[in-house]
């Protein structure tokens, strides 16, 4: 039961083989607590089906450790609902391989925070596809309207940084 997977012990969890763990439902996924989770070793993790991944909850996305989420498959990052991409911190973010990144949809590059956007390395942005880049929303502080944004392709004579270019609705200062 649910009641009874919440109450297993790390090490008891870590008891589970790789070929016990593809078994549990989605529902017993979801209630492992954060606790649970971020023990999986990086083998468990990627025995999990990619519906098991899709249920994984915003705290259980955010309990993985950055080497749990460096050696997701791409499938297991691509399985991950937006609200658990959303949640993310910086450091496993920085983490995440450019394969991975690539691996992303429209709808989990959308959900990115402008904090996660931030911490990206080049070649990661480069990896995501330009209609995906596109779906990145910039949000005027003042007005609470999205702004358009260009990102140019070909990198720019600052080196290994993307620039990307806001267009104001006006010369007015904005925020």
């Amino acid at each position: 039961t649910v009641a009874a997977l919440k109450a297993l012990s790390t090490a008891q969890l870590a008891a589970l083989t790789t070929d016990q763990l593809p078994a549990l439902t989605t529902v017993q996924v979801a209630a492992l607590t954060t606790d649970q989770v971020a023990s999986l070793t990086t083998g468990d993790l990627n025995s999990l089906t990619t519906a098991q991944m899709r249920a994984l909850t915003s705290a259980q996305a955010a309990a993985l450790t950055t080497a749990q989420v460096a050696n997701l498959t791409t499938d297991d990052v691509a399985a991950l609902t937006t609200a658990a991409v959303k949640a993310l911190s910086t450091d496993q973010v920085v983490a995440l391989t450019t394969a991975q990144v690539a691996a992303l949809s429209s709808a989990q590059v959308a959900a990115l925070t402008s904090t996660q956007a931030a911490v990206m390395q080049t070649a990661d942005l480069a990896a995501i596809e330009t209609a995906d880049i596109k779906s990145l929303t910039v949000v005027d502080a003042l007005s609470k309207q999205p702004l358009p944004v260009s990102i140019p392709r070909e990198q720019a004579a600052d080196g290994d940084y993307l620039v990307m270019k806001l267009q104001l609705p006006s010369k007015a200062p904005a925020d």
